[in-house]
Protein backbone atom coordinates (compact mmCIF):
# COMPACT_ATOMS: atom_id res chain seq x y z
CA UNK A 1 0.00 0.00 0.00
CA UNK A 2 1.18 3.17 -0.83
CA UNK A 3 2.12 6.27 1.81
CA UNK A 4 -0.09 9.35 1.45
CA UNK A 5 1.35 12.36 1.13
CA UNK A 6 0.41 15.96 2.54
CA UNK A 7 -1.47 18.32 -0.44
CA UNK A 8 0.31 21.28 1.08
CA UNK A 9 2.90 22.14 -1.42
CA UNK A 10 5.92 23.49 1.26
CA UNK A 11 5.44 19.69 2.51
CA UNK A 12 5.82 17.81 -0.55
CA UNK A 13 5.96 13.51 0.16
CA UNK A 14 5.74 14.31 3.59
CA UNK A 15 3.49 11.39 5.07
CA UNK A 16 -0.01 11.89 6.07
CA UNK A 17 0.16 11.10 10.23
CA UNK A 18 -2.94 11.88 11.59
CA UNK A 19 -6.48 13.19 10.65
CA UNK A 20 -7.94 16.38 12.39
CA UNK A 21 -10.97 15.80 14.78
CA UNK A 22 -11.98 19.09 14.86
CA UNK A 23 -15.41 19.40 13.34
CA UNK A 24 -15.47 22.99 11.77
CA UNK A 25 -11.48 22.78 10.64
CA UNK A 26 -10.91 24.89 8.01
CA UNK A 27 -8.23 23.43 6.70
CA UNK A 28 -7.13 20.09 5.04
CA UNK A 29 -7.92 17.28 7.49
CA UNK A 30 -5.20 15.05 6.79
CA UNK A 31 -2.20 16.15 8.20
CA UNK A 32 1.67 15.53 8.46
CA UNK A 33 3.64 16.54 11.53
CA UNK A 34 4.63 20.02 10.06
CA UNK A 35 0.69 20.65 9.71
CA UNK A 36 0.76 18.84 12.92
CA UNK A 37 2.98 21.20 14.60
CA UNK A 38 1.85 24.31 12.88
CA UNK A 39 -1.79 24.41 11.59
CA UNK A 40 -3.35 21.67 13.64
CA UNK A 41 -1.18 22.12 16.81
CA UNK A 42 -4.25 23.84 18.85
CA UNK A 43 -7.17 21.84 17.84
CA UNK A 44 -4.90 18.74 18.87
CA UNK A 45 -4.26 20.42 22.72
CA UNK A 46 -8.02 21.19 22.67
CA UNK A 47 -8.80 18.13 22.66
CA UNK A 48 -5.91 16.69 24.70
CA UNK A 49 -7.16 18.89 27.00
CA UNK A 50 -10.86 17.76 26.93
CA UNK A 51 -10.00 14.17 27.52
CA UNK A 52 -8.09 15.18 30.68
CA UNK A 53 -11.01 16.95 31.99
CA UNK A 54 -13.94 14.50 31.29
CA UNK A 55 -11.61 11.69 32.59
CA UNK A 56 -11.00 14.18 36.06
CA UNK A 57 -15.09 15.04 35.69
CA UNK A 58 -15.68 11.19 35.86
CA UNK A 59 -13.50 10.82 39.02
CA UNK A 60 -14.56 13.25 40.69
CA UNK A 61 -17.86 12.37 40.21
CA UNK A 62 -17.78 8.53 41.14
CA UNK A 63 -15.65 10.07 44.32
CA UNK A 64 -18.97 12.30 45.07
CA UNK A 65 -21.38 9.24 44.44
CA UNK A 66 -19.16 7.36 47.25
CA UNK A 67 -19.36 10.09 50.01
CA UNK A 68 -22.61 10.65 49.00
CA UNK A 69 -23.54 6.98 49.69
CA UNK A 70 -21.44 7.05 52.97
CA UNK A 71 -23.02 10.06 54.20
CA UNK A 72 -26.33 8.65 53.64
CA UNK A 73 -25.35 5.48 55.64
CA UNK A 74 -24.53 7.67 58.35
CA UNK A 75 -27.81 10.00 58.84
CA UNK A 76 -29.73 6.42 58.16
CA UNK A 77 -27.37 4.91 61.01
CA UNK A 78 -28.38 8.38 62.93
CA UNK A 79 -31.46 8.57 62.41
CA UNK A 80 -32.32 4.53 63.41
CA UNK A 81 -30.49 5.23 66.60
CA UNK A 82 -33.01 8.07 67.58
CA UNK A 83 -36.31 5.97 66.91
CA UNK A 84 -34.98 3.58 68.90
CA UNK A 85 -34.50 5.79 71.58
CA UNK A 86 -37.84 7.39 71.02
CA UNK A 87 -39.20 4.24 71.04
CA UNK A 88 -37.51 3.31 74.07
CA UNK A 89 -38.82 6.31 75.95
CA UNK A 90 -42.44 5.51 75.32
CA UNK A 91 -41.73 2.29 77.34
Amino acid sequence: MENIKCKNLNHANVAIIGFCMKQNCQNETKYCLECLNTTHYEHLMIDLILNEFKQVYNQLDQELKQISKKIENILEQILKKWIRKLEYRKI
